[in-house]
């Protein structure tokens, strides 16, 4: 344990943290959502004061003050702060996790809306009338085509994709790597797309598949304002990335894919999420064969 010589304060506490974090490899995504539990728990301290003096009741006053976002974010910041604390105990800086003894907030369970074809036309059409209409048809093509999450899609590079296969090499979560298929229509229009920024496949493999026009990678705070920009242009709300690999997942059941391949060309490690993708296709076959029904639509069978 530190003396009173060696007091560590919540700022330092972070650095050492974040740089740890970065030394194993951690993405960029999951430290920078971290660090924004950490500048949001710095500021409802009001001062930089010493790791050693934050309890689990400084913690928990700290969600209460949360009034203003989900349950789902309260969850976030309980876990970047319990990691934090936990990587302080595990150096010995502080006695214990003071996070562990709070209770972890219980997230909303959202409901699953998938675009419609509908949508995804309107969406294009908008799209059409852009600054830059076939980068922005790529990305939406690519959402839907691959069900790639947001971050995941911005950091696309020419040399994750095999044009030859049709593949594309995605840096997922945990930095676990998949590979993500994609459909010829999807492979045109990133063709049109590198040959409008005079891309050479060849020397520019370091390149990111999506910039933006001053020339640099897409984030995926970008790619939100862009997809929330259209949606409000095209009437479809609500309008986030996310809702592009929900419509991917549950098309690619209803389609007939198989539910092992859709889990790993999502890159979830189990299949919880999967099932609810596949109890909502179920259901939406059973709706339409409701109403598509030819015995029904006939009225076949009245007399028996």
């Amino acid at each position: 344990m530190v003396t009173n010589e060696q007091k560590l304060y919540f700022s330092s506490a972070v650095e050492k943290y974040v740089m740890s974090k970065r030394a194993k490899g951690f993405s960029e995504n999951t430290i920078n959502a971290y660090a924004q539990t950490f500048t949001q728990f710095q500021n409802y301290l009001g001062e930089d004061i010493c790791v050693e003096e934050v309890n689990s009741e400084t913690i928990t006053r700290f969600l209460a003050s949360c009034t203003h976002v989900s349950n789902k974010t309260k969850l976030n910041h309980h876990t970047g702060l319990s990691s934090l604390w936990a990587f302080l105990e595990s150096n010995q800086i502080v006695s214990q996790n003071v996070v562990r003894k709070v209770e972890r907030p219980i997230a909303e369970s959202r409901q699953i809306n998938p675009f419609t074809q509908h949508d995804i036309r309107a969406l294009l059409s908008v799209a059409e009338k852009s600054q830059n209409p076939v980068r922005s048809k790529a990305i939406i093509l690519i959402l839907l085509d691959t069900g790639v999450r947001a971050s995941e899609l911005c950091q696309i590079k020419i040399r994750d994709i095999d044009f030859e296969n049709r593949r594309i090499l995605i840096l997922g979560k945990g930095n676990k790597e998949r590979s993500v298929p994609f459909s010829k229509i999807s492979q045109k229009i990133i063709n049109t797309y590198l040959e409008s920024r005079k891309i050479n496949v060849a020397k520019d493999r370091n390149a990111h598949l999506f910039i933006t026009k001053d020339g640099k990678p897409f984030n995926r705070f970008g790619l939100l304002n862009m997809i929330e920009r259209f949606s409000a242009l095209a009437n479809v709300y609500p309008g986030h990335p996310h809702r592009f690999r929900h419509t991917f997942a549950i098309q690619f059941l209803r389609n007939g894919g198989s539910i092992y391949t859709l889990q790993r060309i999502l890159g979830h490690s189990t299949l919880d999420m999967v099932k609810k993708y596949l109890s909502i296709s179920q259901s939406d076959l059973d709706g339409d064969h409701e109403l598509a029904s030819p015995v029904k639509a006939w009225g076949l069978g009245l007399d028996v």
